[in-house]
């Protein structure tokens, strides 16, 4: 029987042997399989359009498009319960920190920006 510190050797050197091959075949992937990064990524790729209601609901409630740019990159998450992914389009409903509540429909070249929010 071999001592611990030999056995403790060869799994070190298999753990080392491991991470290298994750990292090579996995390097540069991230996270953007989760559902919400997916959501986001799928956004991110078409042009978001809104119309005429949403930018007066925009302007009275002191809303810029930089915060609803910031609710879809950085500081929103999506509320899957309030969504509606299984319709067409699919409606999102996006939650921010400071109360911002943006729904989005899911076009195939395009998303709109159908409702916000300033709780």
């Amino acid at each position: 029987m071999r001592t611990f510190k030999e056995r403790l050797k060869y799994y070190i050197v298999g753990f080392g042997i491991d991470l290298i091959a994750v990292f090579f075949f996995f390097g540069e992937r991230g996270c953007a399989w989760l559902p919400e990064n997916r959501v986001k990524n799928t956004i991110a790729e078409k042009e978001i359009i809104y119309g005429d209601r949403i930018k007066d609901v925009m302007k009275c409630s002191n809303i810029s498009t930089n915060d609803i740019y910031n609710l879809l990159n950085n500081n929103g998450d999506v509320d899957f319960s309030a969504s509606f992914p299984s319709q067409t389009p699919k409606v999102y409903v996006f939650t921010g920190d400071n109360n911002l509540i943006a729904s989005i429909a899911l076009y195939e070249t395009y998303s709109e920006l159908i409702e916000v929010k300033n709780d």
